[in-house]
């Protein structure tokens, strides 16, 4: 286990706050902004005539 953030807590070498790197921050970001995105598309799909209508007498062909 050397080298991971739990070995280096037991032996107390893990600083009290820990930032990101960069790269880390940026897909964090990422993922916040997807979660908003797909809450507010299912809200919105959630609302009286949001959906479009499909045809109930459409021909076959």
């Amino acid at each position: 286990m050397p080298g991971t953030c739990a070995s280096c807590f037991l032996i107390g070498r893990l600083p009290e706050s820990w930032i990101a790197p960069a790269h880390l921050l940026d897909l964090r970001a990422r993922v916040r902004c997807r979660h908003t995105l797909v809450e507010q598309f299912s809200s919105a799909s959630n609302m009286p005539g949001s959906a479009p209508k499909i045809p109930t007498n459409h021909a076959r062909t």
